[in-house]
């Protein structure tokens, strides 16, 4: 069968840069410095669709030694036989003086490949998973090494130091007299040889591997840059003009081609071509910003976010990215309000955001200010109950004909683009909103689930009717960019580079290396979307502060900077500090707007400055010599605009000179707002993270400038002050001498009528690495030491005598808290308050005026609450309200008439009893009490509003994330399994479990999360629960008890059910039997859970 391959081949420019954008291929080339590389045996005759994996091992034995194998392989080892006998065995015959290989026939279903190296005796695996991406048909061989995770895409040789290797190809393949003349940082240039052209150093028909002939040139100690002209030794006839490499670092192979003046750095390469998309000119200097409707005010409605344009164009923000507002299928629903990306109905508003009429409204008015309105569009898929589902030939299927889902995402169903009434029926769609509501544009979620041709199409359709700008959420397929998209997703940036900035892995020489990739990777024209944080990264990944620390503002400075066109996500420029619930309401907390003068500042200067505009509109990267490694300099230009970037990479203070390169001279510093001189060899003292940003354009500052004045330190960028409470009767003050005094638990205790403690801001010094319990009247707040010590360092450089910790508790009115709990709108729930709510914040105080409010925490607060009166305690616990006043459970340990919570950042907090009814939960139902526990928790939801479905079987997905739920866990890591994606539901909550060793997954790096569990399945996962939550490593004694089916029980579990039974955490069913491989249901998972809190 012939194999497809997509037309990006033709197209765009792939070189060995690509390999380090994907994660899984090697940046570097180790090589053999044997001389001449022998073209390996065979290498000409691999047949036709078929990928050959050499491998190398240092004792050159392969006894038992093979391949598993999976992805887009024609025959996968599952198929063939059980693990491990399944691989795919390497053999003497097939052998190289690399070491063995074997030959894997390619299917056409995928350009990914993916095995491991196993011992088919042991079934022991060497190294983890391997993957490859085959991203041209040039790709049919790839090396690797014994004990190395790195796949090779030429065969990997080892060079001596400073020595570079240069292949070079010509048609022909006659490099008899032909050469490389030679010169800067190389050890011998070519003039000290010989005379022009006899000393250039020589290619020879002797030296050529797969890639052309080559030469090994020898380098100076610290090069920093070769260069060298492709001459006929004979005649002088030159190939091309002079050539010069500068990331001698990073490389030691380079390519070149004969009639290409380009230095590439891998033999893979196809020239890029100019990008056929029109480019609105409204986009050319644009900043694009993602406005998630459900969590931007209480309201969550179109007509409740008009009131924030006003502050929108403030900011300098042109193009609103609208997260999709179709309806939102019930049928397979995820948790209460679902996900956005799963569309009821392509033409239809979602009722929770408003009416068409309301989205039409939003749209004209944010026309009126200078706005672009981009909707998001789910092209691959639809929900389960769209009327779509009703169409025969729609949807792709299984061999039963079931429809199925894409990519394990269930509450979808994957549309069929083979079918034609489906695509036109698709392009109508998109045709509505532009034609009916006046939109400027798309982002494609998943953009590569569609065939190109649709996308193309559909471009040149929308486009006659006005013009579009398009955005693909995609960076794998580069060929979208030429007829279709404008922009793609710069996961490649994000990913790859700057999570890994803060932790050191990532630095100068990695960026340097992602703009060469840009170059040769983008279509000429296109350009990716840059972010520090969007709505898949906040809710999956982490929050800009958890990501990125102390760094983040150095961050946003290189996303504004690098060529690109920047995104803010709703609420960044409001520190948005907490990950948003994806299938939640969730408000975004507007009151910290510390962070908008610095985003306005960067949105001005992108559009001041013309070498900062987005594609082709604006200049490429030139880098800077800096002498300090961890300092990142560039300069951009075009038509004269000249914008210089200085950005310290690192937590440490450093001192640099930077080399202008020709561009000294007279700047504007945009941190500074003042005239700076650029000197030749400039000198540079950097705090840590720090940056500056130097334009030669004559820049006034338009707009208001923040009160105070921030100083050029990305670290400052002023304060915004609220009155406090000030010294009344509902303040308490603790000075130095009341906490010296303090003894054993270290309590203070607040006068009756206060609201609000003052301790002194070296509290932490006085009192040690005990936390301090500070007693109000019915509720106590225990502050750990950790805390006392941010405290501390946050207000570093303020007068002690003026500076104060403050700890408000504030009761809030009854009327209001009793409002608070209404809005959440919960179906057949009654929430009793038991006591008072409180709303409870830590700030940093000068002069009686609030400066700085401490939102999230590094170690938690314990909270302890005084409850009075009758109380069911099943159905109770520590809540907190949120901003868009959804009620959220923290926990609850109770110890006689007082209940417990540790949390990890202030709201407002009450203890509530929450007693939740389900229509098909009857009191009388066995199980229901601990559903209605578990309910009232949080821990167990509804399959609806109204519906438990108490006899459903449970996922494993499911019973994984309840007991995470139960537990209090939280993930530190990525995800674990291959077939757990980053954005699934039930990501983080497998990852925690897997951490906390509950879970182990099923062989092969997979944990099948949507199969049933079954109740040996649920044994075995409850017991390592119960050990994690005792502590005891220790498990319990076996029970002497027996079940009837005691042999049925499989041997992996026998002892985990003996274990559970023993303890009491389950029982068995009828007639004495457990029916281990019967599918748990959803009462028992809640009962089991249930038994284990309660054990």
């Amino acid at each position: 069968m012939k194999r497809k391959w997509n037309k990006v081949v033709a197209q765009v420019l792939i070189c060995c840069l690509v390999v380090v954008s994907l994660q899984w291929f090697s940046i570097s080339t180790p090589v053999n410095a044997e001389g001449s590389i022998e073209v390996q045996a065979g290498t000409a005759n691999i047949p036709a669709d078929t990928l050959r994996v050499h491998y190398q091992r240092a004792d050159n034995s392969f006894d038992n030694m093979g391949l598993w194998l999976w992805g887009g392989v024609v025959s996968p080892s599952e198929a063939v036989g059980s693990w491990p006998l399944g691989a795919t065995s390497f053999t003497e015959e097939q052998r190289t003086s690399y070491g063995a290989y074997v030959d894997i026939k390619l299917n056409d279903e995928s350009n990914k490949v993916y095995f491991l190296v196993i011992n088919k005796a042991t079934g022991v695996k060497e190294a983890d998973q391997k993957e490859v991406t085959l991203f041209t048909p040039e790709i049919n061989e790839v090396w690797i090494k014994e004990g190395s995770d790195e796949v090779f895409l030429w065969e990997p040789v080892n060079l001596p130091e400073n020595t570079i290797r240069i292949h070079y190809k010509k048609t022909d393949q006659n490099y008899s007299d032909w050469g490389l003349w030679l010169w800067d940082d190389v050890r011998t240039p070519s003039e000290t040889v010989d005379s022009w052209p006899t000393g250039a150093s020589a290619f020879s028909n002797s030296q050529v591997d797969r890639n052309g002939a080559y030469v090994d040139i020898t380098l100076k100690e610290n090069a920093e840059k070769i260069s060298f002209l492709v001459i006929n030794r004979t005649d002088g006839t030159k190939d091309g003009a002079e050539r010069s490499f500068a990331m001698l670092d990073n490389y030691n192979q380079l390519f070149i081609k004969e009639g290409s003046p380009a230095v590439y750095t891998s033999p893979y390469v196809v020239e890029t071509a100019e990008s056929k998309v029109n480019h609105p000119e409204w986009s050319k200097d644009s900043t694009i910003y993602e406005v998630n409707v459900r969590q931007y005010t209480s309201e969550g409605t179109f007509k409740a976010f008009e009131s924030h344009l006003p502050r929108l164009k403030e900011l300098g923000v042109e193009i609103l990215w609208f997260m999709p507002i179709h309806p939102i299928s019930e049928e397979k629903r995820i948790e209460t309000l679902g996900s956005y990306y799963a569309v009821a109905d392509f033409k239809a508003v979602n009722p929770e955001f408003g009416t068409l009429e309301d989205f039409k409204d939003l749209v004209q008015k944010a026309h009126n200010m200078g706005f672009k309105v981009v909707l998001d569009w789910v092209a691959n898929h639809t929900g389960w109950d769209n009327e779509w589902i009703n169409n025969p030939g729609w949807y792709n299927t299984d061999d039963e004909g079931n429809i199925v889902s894409p990519n394990g995402w269930l509450d979808t169903a994957d549309l069929n683009y083979k079918n034609a009434d489906m695509r036109a029926a698709m392009l109508d769609a998109m045709k509505f909103w532009v034609t009916e509501a006046d939109i400027d544009g798309y982002r494609a979620d998943y953009a590569a689930g569609v065939p190109q041709d649709f996308w193309d199409t559909a471009r040149k359709e929308l486009d006659a009717i006005k013009p579009m700008y398009m955005l693909a959420e995609d960076d794998t397929q580069f060929n979208l960019l030429m007829e279709a998209f404008n922009s793609n997703y710069g996961w490649d940036l994000f990913y790859n580079i700057m999570i890994g900035i803060p932790s050191g892995d990532k630095g100068v020489k990695d960026i340097q290396a992602y703009i060469d990739r840009m170059k040769q990777l983008y279509p000429k024209g296109s350009y990716a979307m840059n972010f520090i944080t969007n709505h898949d990264t906040n809710s999956w990944e982490g929050t800009t502060k958890e990501m990125f620390g102390e760094s983040e503002k150095a961050m946003a400075a290189l996303m504004f900077t690098l060529p690109g066109m920047p995104l803010i996500y709703s609420g960044q420029e409001a520190g948005l500090d907490k990950r948003l619930l994806f299938f939640e309401k969730d408000q975004i907390d507007w009151n910290d707007q510390s962070l908008k003068p610095l985003y306005e500042q960067f949105i001005r200067m992108k559009k001041e400055n013309q070498a900062l505009w987005n594609g082709s509109f604006g200049g490429e990267v030139k880098f800077l010599n800096s002498t300090d490694p961890r300092i990142l300099a560039f300069e951009r230009e075009m038509n004269g605009n000249k914008v210089i970037s200085v950005i310290n990479l690192s937590a440490e203070n450093v001192e640099t000179v930077i080399n202008a390169d020709g561009s000294a001279g007279s700047f504007h510093s945009y941190l500074a707002n003042a005239s700076f001189e650029f000197n030749q060899e400039q000198t540079f003292n950097l705090a840590p993270w720090e940056f500056n940003i130097f334009s030669n354009a004559a820049i006034e500052n338009e707009g208001p400038t923040p009160s105070p004045t921030p100083d050029p330190s990305p670290g400052n960028t002023g304060n915004i002050s609220v009155p406090g409470l000030g010294e009344t009767e509902g303040v308490h003050t603790f000075n130095e001498d009341d906490l010296k005094k303090l003894s054993g638990d270290n309590v203070l205790i607040v006068k009756k009528d206060a609201k609000q403690i003052l301790l002194p801001i070296q509290a932490v010094d006085l009192t040690g690495d005990k936390p301090i319990r500070i007693q109000f009247n019915k509720v106590s707040v225990e502050l750990p030491a950790e805390i006392l010590k941010a405290a501390q360092a946050s207000a570093s450089g303020q007068p002690a005598d003026k500076t104060k910790i403050s700890l408000k508790v504030v009761p809030v009115e009854q009327s209001e808290a009793e409002n608070l709990l209404k809005s959440d709108n919960l179906t057949n729930t009654s929430i009793k308050m038991n006591g008072v709510m409180y709303d409870i914040t830590l700030s940093i105080m000068i002069d009686n005026k609030e400066v700085n409010q401490l939102t999230t925490f590094t170690k938690p607060v314990t909270l302890t609450f005084t409850v009075e009166g009758q109380v069911n305690r099943d159905l109770s616990g520590v809540f907190f309200i949120e901003n868009s006043n959804h009620i959220r459970y923290v926990g609850g340990n109770w110890n006689n008439s007082m209940i417990s919570a540790n949390v990890m950042h202030f709201s407002r907090y009450a203890v509530l009893e929450i007693d939740q009814t389900f229509s098909d939960v009857s009191a009388a139902n066995w199980a229901s009490p601990a559903i209605k526990s578990l309910a009232a928790k949080q821990i167990v939801n509804g399959t609806t509003k109204t519906r438990f479905e108490p006899d459903r079987s449970v996922s494993r997905a499911e019973f994984t994330a309840m007991l995470v739920r139960s537990l209090g866990i939280a993930s530190t890591g990525s995800h674990t399994f291959k077939d757990v994606g980053k954005n699934d539901w039930f990501a983080e909550a497998v990852t925690a479990a897997a951490e906390a060793g509950i879970i182990t997954g099923r062989g092969e790096g997979s944990f099948e999360p949507n199969k049933p569990i079954t109740r040996q399945e649920m044994a075995v996962t409850l017991m390592r629960a119960y050990t994690f939550r005792s502590g005891d490593s220790q498990q319990s004694p076996a029970a002497d008890h027996q079940f009837a089916d005691q042999e049925s029980i499989s041997v992996w579990a026998q002892d985990a059910v003996k274990q559970g039974s023993a303890v009491g955490l389950f029982k068995g069913k009828n007639a004495n039997k457990f029916e281990p491989q019967s599918l748990l249901i959803r009462s028992e998972a809640a009962q089991v859970i249930y038994t284990l809190l309660n054990n």
